[in-house]
């Protein structure tokens, strides 16, 4: 077999345990549960015994078992020896609960940045509001001021420019600091 196994790697011949080794090294680096491992291997033509009673793991390459061949089974234990590979039900567990939780920590961290960008969407939108309604002030100032010939009236005017100017200054500070947030 270690020949045989050899000869896989160097692409020589087509070996069903070499197929069996490299599915289950794919299938354990996304699958989260024991069930999504034995789903993945499934969908890629292996059977997998894994039964708490039994001690070891078995792996069946389905299309060789369907077409009658006897070698179409491998042990866990026999790919540890194999490859050297930790293949046991301890290592693919804690490894699957490692996906879990990486898996988790990824989504939490994809709502967490929608949640910023739906927050940064309502500031902007709010922002925008308070711009429109600082444009329709200044321009009654200004229609008020065209309209204003007398000195008192000025004086007024000038006044509310001050305001507006305050008001104007205060808006371009949040709209710097919220292109800060989104930046």
């Amino acid at each position: 077999t270690y020949q045989l196994l050899k000869k896989a790697e160097q692409g020589e011949v087509k070996s069903y345990v070499q197929d069996i080794a490299l599915a289950i090294l794919d299938c354990r680096e996304k699958a989260t549960s024991r069930t999504d491992f034995v789903q993945r291997m499934n969908e890629r033509g292996y059977g997998v015994d894994w039964q708490d009673s039994h001690k070891y793991i078995t792996f069946t390459d389905l299309k060789r078992q369907e077409q009658g061949e006897k070698q179409c089974k491998i042990r866990n234990n026999k790919l540890e020896k194999y490859y050297n590979m930790d293949f046991g039900k301890e290592s693919l567990e804690h490894e699957f609960e490692g996906n879990a939780r990486s898996q988790q920590t990824a989504q939490r961290a994809r709502e967490q940045q929608r949640q910023t960008i739906e927050q940064q969407k309502q500031t902007i939108s709010e922002l925008s509001s308070q711009i429109s309604l600082l444009k329709s002030e200044m321009q009654k100032l200004a229609d008020k001021n065209a309209q204003l010939n007398e000195a008192d009236e000025v004086q007024e005017i000038q006044k509310e420019n001050a305001e507006l100017k305050k008001q104007n200054e205060q808006l371009k500070q949040v709209c710097a600091d919220t292109r800060e947030m989104i930046s």
